[in-house]
């Protein structure tokens, strides 16, 4: 799979080079990293009411980088200089909600999806749903996805798992049209990891 996924990287539609995002400029990343992660540390609250307010209880990093000037100016290459400052957003987010009561009109459940980039799990979810909160990641690192099913069912929460699996190398397709469409991209090995 890997060559294969190599080869459509490689050889696929030249109107997008993946190697772009990976020819970042280091202090340039680094500077952005360090001032994305010291803004969210020095108001972590603005920035959690500012992702509920845009983005509502479905929590994901790639909507947390959307409130990064930096991100949403050069998606092609800000993905990881971002992503810290994107999961502590989410993170913060995601301790909020699990503190909260669950509110009327909701459901007491934690829906968490699971499965490789570009599989389809954004594109599954319900927006209308009455659970309390959807945490939509691939759950690819056990110990930190343990981690938060153990935090929800700890606040009350019943929680359910939506696993979805694409072929990686279709899926690698759908990355490589989704970075065409909105510039948010994902490293071959990135993906490669979460498949």
């Amino acid at each position: 799979m890997t060559r294969e996924a190599a080869a459509i990287a490689e050889n696929g539609d030249d109107s997008f080079d993946p190697a772009a995002m990976e020819a970042a400029e280091p202090d340039i990343d680094k500077e952005i990293h360090t001032r994305t992660l010291d803004a969210v540390h020095g108001n972590p609250d603005r920035f959690v009411n500012e992702y509920l307010r845009y983005f509502g209880r479905v929590l994901n990093a790639d909507n947390a980088s959307e409130l990064f000037d930096d991100y949403r100016l050069a998606r092609a290459t800000r993905v990881k200089p971002v992503r810290a400052a994107a999961g502590r957003v989410v993170e913060g987010a995601f301790e909020r909600l699990t503190a909260e009561p669950v509110a009327e009109g909701r459901l007491p459940l934690a829906v968490f999806t699971s499965g490789g980039n570009a599989s389809g799990k954004s594109t599954g979810i319900d927006n209308r749903a009455r659970a309390h909160l959807v945490f939509d990641s691939t759950l690819s690192q056990l110990e930190p996805s343990v981690a938060k099913i153990e935090r929800a069912l700890a606040a009350g929460l019943d929680v359910r798992i939506r696993h979805v699996r694409r072929d990686p190398v279709d899926a690698w397709r759908a990355v490589l049209e989704r970075a065409r469409e909105n510039g948010r991209t994902v490293t071959l090995e990135g993906h490669l990891t979460t498949h």
